[in-house]
């Protein structure tokens, strides 16, 4: 009875995995769960991603010792990177961040597409130039700038 309900749930699974494989293979410049609309990423300076990048470093209090970023300010693009061989469309920015201690320190992040929940929507990356106390982004940040 077991071996029944494997190949009840795998030959449904195996033939729709067969059918993806040759979709992509027949389509392989595609960009994948995307169309050219909903592959735009907002601006640094929108305030969605600055609300992103406050609740980045809000999630994470003992990483980043209690301290809140309260505002950002000088936030540019520096580079916007689109490749039709990849489904990630990236948008590094930077500013200056005033911190709930009262200190202002550089913050550096990077925007992607479909890198959200389930690959819908984008993400942000967070760093705190000098704050990041296990080197996660490497020194000074330096994941998070365009090489």
């Amino acid at each position: 009875m077991s071996l029944f309900r494997v190949a009840r749930f795998a030959l449904p699974v195996l033939a729709l995995s067969g059918f993806m494989t040759a979709t992509a293979a027949a389509d392989d410049h595609r960009l994948y769960f995307s169309s050219e609309r909903s592959n735009q990423l907002p601006g640094c300076d929108a305030s969605s991603v600055q609300r992103a990048v406050q609740n980045t470093v809000s999630r994470a209090p003992s990483y980043f010792n209690g301290v809140r970023i309260i505002q950002l300010d000088k936030i540019r693009d520096t580079t916007y990177r689109s490749s039709i061989s990849s489904a990630v469309t990236r948008r590094y920015c930077s500013g200056t961040a005033s911190l709930s201690d009262g200190s202002r320190v550089a913050v550096k992040y990077l925007l992607e597409a479909h890198a959200g929940a389930f690959g819908i929507s984008w993400n942000v990356e967070t760093c705190l130039n000098h704050r990041d106390k296990w080197y996660v982004y490497g020194g000074s940040c330096r994941t998070l700038t365009a090489q």
